[in-house]
């Protein structure tokens, strides 16, 4: 959710002391209870859900909190039935009314717990509360969430057949977070972002120091399949990982250039890259040169066969909103010129990221939270045409896709097997994992 819709949403996280009835002041209670609010705001939903977990505790029939408490849980794979059945219950709730944005919560519980129909008609009942409000930006989003809705229904009863999906396992997927797989044609040596109890660092503040409260920082792995076709134990790149999010963003066909998310001295971060030597060593990352960075957010990127030809995302202004997907040429001077957005076929008012060009040179995969998903990001697809655009955007459908974030898919040169990340729900600490794919065959 952008910061303006934030901003909004956040109006609905506002104490009535009337309902504390605890041990502690009212003062200290109002206290905790502005921090969690907070802590929503910031999308931190686990750090939130233990304050008004402490606060249920003074105050178990408290609906205010077990209100706030049930958004924190919508967010938590693991507990996305319970937050439903809790948000339920409180329809009955004389605090009814100071739920400001019930519609909307309860809308995204039972979107969450696949009861998409449910889910819309509440969306719908919240549009027309914002249609009275006059907020154009906040009728807009929830008219994407009914497309989501409509999108996520159609396509999880119309997936395409024969598709085979399993985690790439042990060692390379772990308890932490996996993910943005980038592999050789060869499928031998696959490099990857992780974010867990390995970062460089552990957990660190926004300031980059030891808190135990804080959150891990990306860094990058690399592993080897060896001749019993099995992932060796993967290794951290020491060349390349800092104390800040180093992340893998894209990799050439040959393996022997890394392009690296860094975030630096600007918010955003830029994207970087790195060679590996004879000797099997990575080189300083440097930034890249050209039109590639620039003052705002640059992410993923894809890089043709002969390496002339680059593709990335970035937020920058000018294009059609949220990040959209550039392409640049390698100039005689090594830097990167002849910035192209790649056009409304492919971007969109929302955002575009993860491309991946095909080893034919023409087919590009990319995600995308557009209203042509199921919901978060979804995998895309569009085929060069003889002038160099690219056309006919399609939505890979389920179960490539599904109503979490899918990201970071890649295929082989024979288009055989595949990689992507997404949530793995076969767990309980809600991280995203590293699978291999077998495509099927759509019924188009």
């Amino acid at each position: 959710m952008n910061k303006r819709l934030k901003s909004l949403v956040i109006l609905c996280f506002t104490l009535n002391t009337a309902y504390c009835q605890t041990q502690i002041s009212k003062k200290e209670q109002t206290k905790k209870f502005n921090s969690g609010s907070q802590l929503i705001f910031e999308e931190k939903f686990d750090e939130a859900a233990r304050i008004f977990e402490e606060l249920l505790i003074l105050s178990p029939d408290d609906t205010i909190i077990q209100y706030n408490h049930a958004i924190c849980k919508i967010n938590d794979e693991s507990s996305k039935e319970q937050a439903l059945k809790k948000l339920l219950s409180l329809q009955n709730s004389k605090n009814l009314q100071k739920f400001q944005y019930y519609n909307y919560y309860l809308g995204r519980a039972l979107y969450y717990n696949n009861r998409f129909d449910e889910a819309k008609q509440k969306y719908e009942e919240y549009y027309q509360e914002t249609l009275k409000e006059n907020i154009p930006e906040l009728t807009k989003h929830i008219k994407l969430l009914m497309d989501y809705c409509d999108n996520a229904k159609f396509y999880s009863q119309n997936p395409v057949p024969n598709v085979k999906i399993n985690s790439i396992g042990t060692p390379i997927n772990t308890d932490g977070h996996e993910y943005s797989p980038y592999l050789t044609p060869g499928e031998d040596i696959i490099v990857y972002t992780y974010r867990g109890p390995q970062s460089t660092g552990g957990k660190m503040n926004s300031l980059m120091r030891k808190d135990e409260n804080g959150k891990y920082f990306e860094d990058i792995f690399l592993s080897y399949k060896n001749k019993n076709e099995i992932w060796e134990e993967p290794i951290k790149i020491k060349e390349i990982n800092e104390l800040g999010h180093d992340a893998a963003a894209g990799l050439s066909a040959n393996g022997d250039h890394l392009f690296i998310y860094r975030n630096n001295s600007k918010i955003d971060g830029d994207i970087y890259e790195s060679f590996l030597d004879k000797f099997g060593n990575w080189s300083e990352p440097i930034k890249m040169i050209g039109e590639i960075n620039s003052l705002y957010w640059e992410g993923g990127v894809a890089i043709t066969i002969d390496e002339k030809t680059l593709y990335f995302s970035s937020n920058r202004p000018g294009g059609f909103g949220g990040s959209d997907l550039y392409s640049v040429k390698l100039q005689s001077d090594g830097s990167w010129g002849e910035l192209k957005n790649l056009g409304p076929e492919i971007n969109s008012e929302k955002d575009e990221d993860a491309p991946f060009i095909h080893y034919d040179d023409k087919t590009l995969y990319f995600s995308s939270n557009n209203s042509k998903s199921m919901g978060g990001y979804d995998v895309f697809s569009a085929v060069m045409d003889e002038n160099g655009n690219f056309q006919n955007s399609t939505n890979l459908k389920a179960p490539y896709n599904s109503i979490d974030d899918d990201r970071f898919f890649i295929l082989s040169p024979d288009a055989d097997r595949g990689y992507f990340a997404r949530l793995n729900k076969s767990t309980s600490n809600n991280h995203e994992d590293i699978f291999i794919f077998s495509p099927g065959r759509s019924d188009d």
